[in-house]
């Protein structure tokens, strides 16, 4: 049984980073033909994308009334997708942030993330918390593609015109296809690496929470490594921005609307306060244009590792 686990969560792998790389590339292309820049693209397609799997986790769990699986979950996602995924890119690629962009929407992050917790203190998040998470992130991405800044090609090669209009819809395609490899993909390795876990007899309490946060950020690592590799640095932050402000206002959103989410003391006292740290770091790491990367990306990533080891002695 665990061979075929094993066997499931390697075509897993497999099926992620073969969706990533149609997805990144493609939305490249789709970029450069409507004329948005590559981190919009990243903000909005790769990250809402990427975050697939968070909102199918966690509209099922909202469902199911499990407020403290979602909140692991966002929560989870976005310690790891800072101090796991984006501390692995630093540490493997150059990064470069020194345009304006990337220093608005990263405050527009550290924004949201305070507004989410300051929403947390009374242990729920309302139908009206998250109908107001779900109006700013309608209104955040009609500035996106309104901003003239973030629309301008920085650092990057056109196509010709015809050749990009021959391209669209063999774009649009891959990207779907992309879509459904991430989605599909992270739906089979989580449960097949939760199986492997039982078979070594891991606690499942904590293999099952570090799983689904880490498991549903694996989009998001290897569209940065796609990304990082192609040298489209915008599509890096831009996915690790994106997919952070999608999972407070977009996923928040659509689970708190669905049934209320309720906050657990472990959340908002050790979850959330270390999510904002995290996102300070990475703001401070953005203006700095990560100018020590290596130094900064060994520092993120000590830092998701102490998180780990405090979680295991709080369970």
């Amino acid at each position: 049984m665990v061979l075929y686990d094993f066997l499931i969560f390697i075509l897993s792998l497999v099926i992620l980073i073969n969706g990533s790389d149609f997805f990144v590339e493609h939305s490249a292309k789709l970029a450069r033909h409507i004329g948005v820049s590559e981190f919009v693209i990243g903000l909005t397609l790769v990250s809402i994308g990427t975050s697939l799997p968070e909102l199918a986790t966690s509209i099922s769990a909202s469902f199911s009334k499990e407020s403290g699986l979602i909140i692991g979950n966002i929560v989870g996602s976005n310690i790891a997708n800072i101090g796991l995924i984006l501390a692995m890119g630093a540490l493997l690629f150059v990064i470069k942030t020194k345009e304006k962009m990337f220093i608005k929407n990263s405050k527009f992050l550290v924004a949201i993330t305070i507004l989410f917790i300051i929403l947390s203190i009374d242990g729920i998040i309302s139908f009206i918390d998250a109908s107001l998470f779900l109006i700013i992130f309608t209104f955040y991405l009609i500035h996106l593609f309104r901003a003239k800044e973030e629309q301008k090609e920085i650092h990057y090669e056109k196509l010709p015109k015809r050749e990009l209009k021959k391209d669209l819809t063999k774009s649009i395609l891959f990207i779907l296809l992309g879509i459904l490899g991430l989605y599909f993909g992270a739906d089979l390795l989580i449960p097949s690496a939760i199986n492997i876990a039982k078979f070594f007899k891991v606690p499942t309490e904590i293999i099952g929470v570090i799983l689904i946060a880490v498991g549903t950020s694996l989009p998001e690592l290897f569209v940065t490594i796609t990304a990082a590799r192609k040298n489209l640095e915008k599509i890096l932050v831009g996915n690790i921005i994106g997919s952070n402000i999608s999972n407070l206002l977009l996923i928040i959103g659509i689970s708190g609307i669905i049934n209320p989410i309720k906050i657990s003391n472990l959340a908002l006292l050790y979850l959330m306060p270390f999510m904002f740290v995290m996102t300070i770091l990475f703001f401070i790491y953005i203006r700095k244009n990560w100018s020590a990367r290596l130094m900064q990306g060994i520092s993120l990533l000590a830092l998701y590792l102490i998180f780990i080891l405090v979680l295991f002695f709080i369970r």
